[in-house]
């Protein structure tokens, strides 16, 4: 049985990294997120999140990355290994049901030919 935690190893820290991502990967826009994704030749893959100013105060913008997470979190062992993804949360993130936001994710991974069944 896989288990179902995301470590810090996993994430994107660096501001070069996630300007790596952004500058050179693909970019794919849905109504809650948006998603950037960079194809790597070497090494796992790492998934960064971001909730800009633009979303609300603290609380807003903590609990938008926390449905993001725990969206990665769950389809984790969907998403090719030779990508590096990048979550950008916007402002419709925020009163989307978990459901929807789950099937938002999944389409789009399968548009972006990333997601492994």
């Amino acid at each position: 049985m896989p288990k179902y935690t995301f470590s810090q190893g996993d994430r994107i820290k660096s501001d070069d990294h996630f300007d790596l991502v952004i500058n050179s990967g693909k970019k794919y826009v849905s109504t809650s997120f948006v998603l950037y994704f960079h194809r790597k030749e070497f090494s796992s893959a790492k998934i960064g999140f971001i909730a800009s100013k633009k979303l609300g105060n603290a609380v807003t913008r903590n609990k938008s990355k926390r449905k993001l997470k725990e969206l990665v979190r769950h389809f984790q062992y969907h998403i090719h290994k030779q990508y590096d993804v990048l979550l950008i949360a916007r402002y419709s993130l925020i009163n989307t049901s978990t459901s929807d936001l789950s099937n938002e994710f999944i389409t789009c991974l399968q548009e972006m030919s990333i997601w492994i069944d």
